[in-house]
């Protein structure tokens, strides 16, 4: 499963939807941080490995975390 919420550590509420097909993972949501909604979508495309693109998306979640907390 991809998961924007990979390394979140505080009670920031998020609500996501993740989605994977055979060349594309997927993952939109929504993150409150400090009272200032966040709404995220997250696709990579034609990575050879699956695992790789849930580390990206994972990593991408983390960074948008930091820039807004």
């Amino acid at each position: 499963m991809v998961n924007i919420t990979y390394i979140f550590i505080d009670n920031t509420h998020f609500a996501h939807k993740t989605g994977v097909l055979d060349y594309m993972n997927h993952d939109v949501g929504l993150m409150d941080i400090n009272n200032q909604m966040i709404y995220i979508g997250i696709s990579v495309y034609n990575c050879k490995k699956k695992e790789g693109n849930k580390q990206i998306v994972g990593k991408i979640g983390n960074l948008i975390y930091n820039t807004y907390k």
